[in-house]
């Protein structure tokens, strides 16, 4: 092993500026089949495709039998021709190769039909061989991670994002592995779908957090900036993702700044910039390393107010090998006001639609889409039409194709603002490059019904020969949280874009979710028939799906948790019986000093029984402990330790696969602006042969350093480095370094510019004989009534009419009570907000009577003049009374009113306990007045500031 002094050298040397490139060492000594496949695919994602071809070539020689080779012959042939290969990840959530079929470049000839036995023989097959699928799978390269167990992980509460991103783990994915590359955003997450994952490793839990939803998903989130390698491992074996966790892109707008309050500005255009720059490196030493592959994406983006909606619009450019390319653009208009339509949004080109499970359950295309309300918001209708589309994150080589197929959709929702919506779906595709087995045309209808603390949900499909239901129900009420859906999925039924969730199934789920203080419960149980691919040998059988969780706490620095997994399926074309129960006790002590310990301690056992591979049964027993030790501020050591014991049944043997991990954690603000962290880790693997360790068998040193710069909230500059050196311990693997360098750029900048709306404010004052505040025959206008429209000021006219152009967001319509007559009173608020529309007449009026009263206002005089001006402050919440009788409060304006009172002598109070204490009245507490008939009194109360 080597010296911990040199490799904590090298860590330190490669962060800090990346070692010269030298040629690497050719390890093809071992000419295994899969070393070669292995050692091609590097070569072939470095582009270089002679070097590949051979490796390739050697491998077909090896084992004419096995497809990989020739399918990798095949597609470099293509490749060469100016065509491409790519994993790409779609607005959606589907992380694909581009699909092997009809009018696919890549595809190695025609499509073939596979029938409903030939896929069941095919997957009895496959779970014969699984044993044998373990013990070849491919080696990984020299670019994977191994990593450390995910518990930690697994006990960080992963919050829902802003939408859910499933990645398909099939057969075109596997192609891309071990180099599949995965970028998220910080409190962002992604779903894994395998068949039946089995365990799952991450390196670093500071970067994602990975939480275990069932037999079949796990959910990984990006919680901090920085990369990790996540293995998974399932029925086909060991797959591995490289993680990069991305700053979240900077939106906009953001507050306006401090403005005039009788006028609302719009805010200014904005402009956002994000680049993120990273190199990975590899090679038999930390001397001997060259960059693997280089990623460059810059994006940017302009956001702004008009008067005709929120204009949006970005593109988004990718470097790859040989070439910088346009990869993703568009533009749009949000909460739009044009003409009769109000409230609409639409976008152009690269964009994302989901409508419902069954009929358009979210997908990425190029082209148009149209959403906006009617009849008053009673209806919401959509529209979408355009090419599917994706966005490129692994790229292999540098080239791009656009895929011939396409989408169209509309939705029509009814009452979607109230408690009882209804929508009628309906999405077609078409295209050569689709998939064969997807539909044309699917069509649904949707309810949803909220009943108090209930919300009832239900849907109904038909692809025009198949039918898919689903019902769902969710209570929520405090600290409880409660949900259950069935689905009834015909055995044929896909949407336009893939097949749905429990495709063939029919059964249902219950959820539950409690958490009373600190204390909390989770429940979920899954039962259903399978009737896509079922156990030929009892098919009505039915299949469960159950796990549950607690965390008790034991007092303030301790707590205990229990998790229990159980999955029986026996009604499944590959029946397998697995259960799984782990317990871990935390506590957190002060010691030296006042440092805090932290520490867990905990146990799992895991039985694992498959019916038709009984090479693959295994029970598992095993024992995880660690600590985190704060040794000063900011700096802590972490040791963490697993220890197994694995029983294979079909043999008898054990083993005792075990890890130990443990390094030193530093992070610090250095000034206002600055912060910075490193790290220094060590991972010791112990018998990690066996066919179930799930280990990786490597140790391992690892380091990482990394700056932020952020003058402002909407500025960051970021740089990160990490380098790691593996010994190889499993027979076939060899040493390796590697390590990585990113940097990256996060801004947005106000620009000079603003469109405000531009409108008319027109209204009339007038005598309001009556008092019901609206003029009609008989009410004269008054003129020479001075008003305040934002910054603009005007008299109404003879007619007691006033007009003025603004052009603003809102303005603030007053009345200067001043150039009111004696004995007048408005009868509304002294003020109006009004909002400006653009190229419209907003109508503004005041009415006001005679009518024998009491009228004031409370206010603050600004200059000491004893008038009142607009530019005064209202105080509302004052309280007056009068003659010790009748109380009043002041509204929003600052205004009171006493309506018909008789004439005569009263007493006017004002509670000196409303008023805010910082002010005092400029008048007595107690007033005499006299009011006469026909005429209201005006008794306003100035207030000034205390010294």
């Amino acid at each position: 092993m080597r010296s911990p002094l040199i490799l904590v050298c090298a860590c330190w040397l490669a962060v800090c500026c990346v070692a010269s490139a030298v040629e690497t060492a050719d390890p093809s000594q071992d000419s295994s089949y899969d070393l070669l496949i292995d050692l091609g695919r590097r070569a072939l994602s470095s582009g270089e495709y002679d070097d590949a071809s051979g490796y390739f070539l050697r491998a077909k020689e090896k084992d004419p039998s096995r497809p990989e080779s020739s399918y990798y012959l095949g597609l470099i042939g293509r490749v060469q021709k100016r065509q491409s290969a790519v994993v790409v990840l779609g607005e959606d959530g589907t992380l694909t190769l581009p699909s092997i079929g009809k009018g696919n470049p890549l595809s190695p000839g025609p499509v073939k039909t596979t029938s409903r036995d030939e896929l069941i023989e095919k997957r009895l097959r496959q779970e014969s061989l699984a044993q044998k699928n373990r013990e070849r799978r491919l080696p990984e390269s020299k670019s994977s991670t191994p990593v450390v167990p995910a518990q930690p992980a697994a006990a960080t509460k992963i919050a829902p994002s802003r939408s859910e991103r499933t990645i398909l783990m099939d057969d075109l994915l596997w192609a891309s592995q071990p180099k599949t590359q995965i970028q998220l955003e910080k409190d962002h997450y992604i779903v894994l779908e395998g068949s039946t994952i089995d365990r799952f490793l991450v390196l670093n839990p500071n970067t994602i957090a990975v939480e275990r939803l069932d037999r079949h998903h796990i959910k990984v989130a990006a919680v901090n900036r920085g990369t990790t390698f996540l293995h998974v491992w399932d029925d086909r074996g060991r797959w591995t993702f490289h993680i990069e966790g991305l700053f979240p892109q900077i939106k906009l707008p953001v507050p306006p700044g401090t403005e005039p309050t009788s006028v609302t500005r719009g805010r200014p255009f904005k402009l956002a910039y994000a680049s993120n720059w990273s190199s990975f490196y590899t090679g038999p030493n930390a001397k001997e390393m060259e960059r693997q592959n280089l990623s460059y994406t810059q994006w940017l983006g302009l956001y702004g107010y008009t008067p005709y909606g929120d204009v949006d619009a970005f593109s988004q450019f990718t470097k790859f090998q040989e070439s910088t390319e346009v990869t993703g653009y568009g533009a749009g208009l949000t909460d739009g006001r044009v003409g009769p339509f109000e409230k609409f949004t639409l976008w152009g080109w690269d964009t994302s639609k989901r409508f419902s499970t069954l009929t358009l359950p979210g997908k990425y295309f190029r082209g148009v889409l149209w959403d906006a309300y009617a009849f008053d918001e009673t209806i919401n209708y959509t529209y979408l039409k355009g090419r599917d589309r994706s966005i490129f994150t692994f790229v292999s080589p540098d080239l791009v194709e656009e895929k011939n197929s396409y989408i169209e959709g509309g939705q029509i929702t009814f009452f979607p603002k109230g408690d009882h919506q209804y929508a009628l779906n309906y999405a077609s595709g078409y295209g050569e490059a689709r998939e064969s087995f997807l539909k044309d045309r699917v069509f649904s209808a949707e309810t949803r019904h909220k009943f108090n603390n209930w919300i009832i949900t239900g849907e109904q499909a038909y692809d025009e020969e198949d039918y898919g239901r689903v019902a769902g129900a969710e209570y929520v009420s405090g600290d409880l949280v409660f949900r259950s859906q069935f689905r009834d999925i015909d055995r044929d039924f896909v949407t336009i874009t893939g097949a749905p969730a429990g495709r063939g199934e029919i059964g249902g789920n219950l959820a539950l979710n409690w958490s009373p203080g600190k204390v909390d419960f989770e429940n979920y149980i899954d039962i259903f028939q399978d009737r896509f691919l079922p156990n030929p040998a009892n098919p009505d059988a039915l299949n469960y799906d159950m796990n549950t969780s607690i965390l008790l706490p034991l007092g303030g620095t301790s707590s205990i948790r229990n998790s229990a997994f159980f999955t029986d399926t026996p009604g499944l074309i590959s029946p397998r019986r697995s259960f799984r129960d782990s317990l871990t006790y935390s506590r957190s002590f002060e010691v030296l000093g006042g440092r805090t310990l932290s520490a867990y301690l905990g146990g799992t056992y895991q039985r694992n029984r498959f019916q038709i591979a009984s090479s693959s049964d295994y029970d598992r027993r095993g024992v995880t402990s660690g600590l985190r030790l704060g040794i000063i501020k900011n700096l802590h050591y972490f040791i963490g330790y697993d220890y197994d014991w694995v029983e294979e049944i079909a043999t008898g043997e054990v083993t005792n696969p075990n890890v130990i991990t443990t390094g030193l954690n530093y992070s610090h603000r250095i000034t206002k602006y600055v912060s910075g962290h490193w790290g220094i880790s060590y991972r010791n693997e112990e018998e990690a042969g066996g066919n179930f360790s799930f280990l990786a068998g490597e140790d391992s040193w690892t380091g990482n350093v990394g700056l932020t710069f952020s003058p402002k909230p909407d500025v960051q500059v970021f740089a990160d480095g990490r380098i790691r050196d593996v010994i190889a311990e499993n027979a076939g693997g060899s040493d390796f370094t590697e390590g990585d360098i990113r940097l990256g750029l996060r801004s947005t900048w106000d620009l000079p510019i603003r469109w405000d709306r531009s409108g008319m404010i027109y209204g009339v004052v007038f005598k309001d004989i009556n008092n019901n505040g609206r003029m009609e025959k008989g009410e004269d206008g008054i003129p020479g009534i001075r008003l305040r429209i934002g910054d603009i000021e005007t008299v109404t006219d003879e007619h007691g009419e006033y007009f003025v152009s603004v052009k603003a967001q809102e303005v603030v319509v007053s009345v200067d009570m001043e150039s009111v007559p004696p004995g007048a009173l408005v009868k509304d608020a002294l003020t109006q907000r009004v909002e400006i529309k653009h190229q419209k007449i907003q109508t503004v009026n005041f009415a006001l009577n005679t009518r024998s009263g009491l009228y004031g206002v409370v206010y603050v005089d600004q200059n000491g003049n004893g008038r009142l001006d607009p530019k005064d402050i209202f105080i509302p919440r004052v309280k007056i009374t009068l003659n010790k009788r009748d109380s009043v409060y002041t509204d929003f304006s600052g205004t009171y009113l006493f309506e018909n009172i008789p004439p005569g002598r009263y007493t006017v109070d004002i509670d000196l306990n409303t008023i805010p204490i910082q002010y005092m009245p400029k008048i007595k507490l107690s007033n005499r007045i006299e009011v006469k008939e026909g005429t209201v009194y005006p008794l306003h109360v100035p207030l000034r500031e205390k010294k």
